[in-house]
């Protein structure tokens, strides 16, 4: 990856050191975080909704598991974007050069897409949901992070009883990123 990176050219330019820093931390601090905070999310929504958790621990529905919880407690919250150019967004006009914090966490509970977007559902349509953005800004990782999250709770949910209980859970206080410092558990294996 980093000789991929200082090989890479734009437009006849290499890759700055700033730039491949950049982009290093990204997929380093991306690549652990979201995954490990989706799981812990996961893991703590389906005991607070013992019948949806119910669901989650059927035969074939680790994916739903997975894309709900990342359609109702996303991991990342907001991407701030740069506006390049003039654009008329809900009738005001944003203009270029003007930086904007895209909130998808809040988009993901938008009642004009998702009927009673608050709840936990595992039976709901989630193919609208943007909890790794989307078009050009569209997360590298997504289908690693969506592979790794099914894996673990595939193999939780093989090792262990759904009757787990969860005990008083530590936050992560950082503003783009949510999840849990700490997730006590007890479990009963299978």
């Amino acid at each position: 990856m980093v000789s991929a990176l200082i090989a890479a050219e734009i437009d006849g330019e290499r890759l700055s050191d700033t730039d491949i820093r950049a982009v290093l931390l990204l997929l380093g601090v991306a690549g652990n975080e979201s995954t490990t905070k989706i799981l812990g999310n996961a893991w703590y929504q389906a005991a607070r909704h013992p019948d949806q958790r119910n669901i989650a621990f059927q035969p074939g529905r680790i994916g739903d598991w997975v894309e709900e919880t990342l359609r109702y407690d996303s991991s990342g919250q907001m991407t701030p974007r740069l506006v390049t150019r003039d654009v008329e967004w809900h009738g005001t006009v944003v203009p270029a050069g003007s930086r904007l914090l895209l909130i998808f966490a809040a988009a993901n509970h938008d009642p004009r897409v998702f009927p009673v977007p608050d709840t936990f559902d595992l039976n709901r349509d989630t193919s609208k949901a943007i909890a790794f953005g989307t078009g050009a800004h569209f997360c590298l990782g997504a289908a690693l992070a969506r592979l790794e999250t099914r894996i673990v709770l595939e193999e939780l949910v093989a090792a262990v009883r759904e009757d787990y209980d969860v005990g008083t859970p530590t936050r992560v206080h950082h503003p783009n990123i949510r999840g849990f410092r700490s997730l006590p558990t007890t479990i009963k294996p299978r």
